[in-house]
């Protein structure tokens, strides 16, 4: 099991607080899994956690598991199958987020012009 996205990035995707902020992502769509930008405020959330995990199944286990455990928009699968390596779920993907945050203070540190 790998996520490169599973990040505190990915906490500020999720998260319903409003700040002041934007995210951007990059997402497999389509039947070629063309890359496609999304962007979004922080606080509006865009992603579920299963958004950008990559399952790889160990063609040698001896009690392997089923696809179907992680099978789910998002998530992408590599197993072998037929003397080669496949992939499940590539076309339908997060490949990339990048969190723009702004987070400004007084001369005493509170917190101020965030969108709450």
């Amino acid at each position: 099991m790998f996520s490169c996205v599973g990040t505190w990035g990915k906490a500020i995707a999720m998260s319903s607080k409003p700040g002041l902020g934007i995210i951007q992502s990059m997402w497999g769509l389509g039947p070629q899994g063309r890359p496609r930008p999304r962007t979004a405020w922080v606080g509006k959330p865009i992603e579920s956690v299963a958004d950008g995990l990559q399952i790889f199944h160990n063609p040698k286990a001896r009690f392997p598991l089923s696809r179907e455990v992680f099978r789910r928009r998002g998530v992408v699968q590599h197993f072998w199958h037929d003397g080669a390596w496949s992939f499940e779920g590539k076309h339908q993907c997060l490949m990339l987020r990048i969190p723009h945050m702004i987070n400004v203070v007084d001369d005493d540190g509170t917190t101020i012009g965030s969108k709450e």
